[in-house]
This record gives structure tokens, C-alpha cells and sequence, in this order.
């Protein structure tokens, strides 16, 4: 992320400007100090030997709190990297963490657990591989009653592991590839005022 600082008196202005080369054609959001707009590459440039592109999510999907988030992307250029790809995750209002677990992924694909998506806003993911650009795209995460919010389904999965015939991904809140009682937890925190 580019960071300027500019001091200035009372009733004096200045320009600031930033230049951006985007390696995908789409919109791109911009925020400053809480100011947001966006701008459209509509040409890409000649992209470096190696490149990350999101695949989904797509700009401006809109997801239910808690629901886990399928990120997938390609990787352009050779496929010789010594670490893979990290994934990081932008709450609204505040900067990228890396989350990926591992650090760094060594496919094309990684599910962000739902309990990041805890709060109504915008959220930003982007993949960043060893080596080369990465890419970002924003999610909203709009509110309302969960499709996970559902006891008896629930109540169907609890025990279950991957694998299991009656696993059910979305309320493996933790991702950790099994429903427990810490996923009990959570389920009952977040949806206690649906039931």
C-alpha cells in the first residue's frame, strides 16, 4: 500500500498523487484517510514474469456474516516459487493481516474460515505469492439472519470431521476441518438471536 504524508498550515492545500499500475482490467477501490472513490483499468500492462489474478470471490460479491469465503486465483509465469501464496484479509477499517494457515499456500485455492466475516462491511482479500504482483478484490458482508443459523442442521454435523458423511463446512467456524465444541461456541454466539 503507497503512503504519503503531507503537513500543512491552516488554509493551505497541496496535490498528492499516486501512480498505479494495475495488473488486471477491472475497477479498483481507493481509500484515503476515509475518503473513498475508485478508478477502471481498462488496458493492462505487459505483466511481469510473474503475476497473481483473482478468480473468486468477484469485486463486490456480498456474503452473510460468518460464512467461509472460497478464494481461488492463477498464477502467471513459471510455476518455480520457493514459498507459494499468502493469503491476507482487510476487516473494514483496518489494514491487511496475512491469515493463510500455512503461511504460504502451495495451491491455487484456500477457504477463509467464516469467523473473519463477523461484522457487517467492506472487506478486502488479497492473494501474494513468493515471488512477483498480487491481486485484491472487496467483498461486502451485508447482515441478516445466516444460513448456518439452522439448530437442527447443526446439530446433524456436530462431531462430524472432514471426510465424515454429515461434515458440513459452514459451521466449521474455526477451520479447522472438524465441528466441536468450540464451533458450538461460536455457533451459539452468533446465532442465539435467531433461534
Amino acid at each position: 500500500m503507497a503512503q504519503k504524508s503531507v503537513t500543512l498550515n491552516p488554509g493551505e492545500s497541496t496535490e498528492v498523487a499516486f501512480e498505479v499500475t494495475p495488473m488486471v482490467a477491472k475497477t479498483y477501490q481507493v481509500s484515503v484517510d476515509g475518503l473513498y472513490g475508485s478508478f477502471v483499468a481498462t488496458t493492462v500492462p505487459t505483466p511481469p514474469e510473474y503475476y497473481v489474478v483473482m478468480i473468486s470471490p468477484v469485486e463486490g460479491d456480498e456474503y452473510d456474516p460468518y460464512t467461509p469465503v472460497l478464494v481461488r486465483w492463477t498464477y502467471g509465469g513459471t510455476l518455480e516459487y520457493s514459498e507459494g501464496f499468502r493469503v491476507d484479509l482487510a476487516k473494514p477499517g483496518e489494514s491487511y493481516k496475512a491469515i493463510s494457515s500455512p503461511m504460504w499456500v502451495p495451491a491455487f485455492q484456500y477457504t477463509i474460515p467464516g469467523s473473519y466475516f463477523d461484522t457487517p462491511g467492506i472487506y478486502k482479500i488479497r492473494v501474494v505469492p513468493g515471488i512477483g504482483w498480487s491481486d485484491e478484490v472487496s467483498i461486502t458482508v451485508v447482515g441478516g439472519a445466516p444460513p448456518y443459523c439452522n439448530w437442527a442442521a447443526f446439530n446433524i454435523a456436530y462431531g462430524s470431521k472432514v471426510g465424515d458423511p454429515n461434515y458440513n463446512p459452514i459451521f466449521d467456524f474455526n477451520g479447522d476441518g472438524k465441528i466441536d465444541f468450540d464451533d458450538f461456541v461460536t455457533f451459539g454466539d452468533v446465532c442465539g438471536e435467531y433461534l
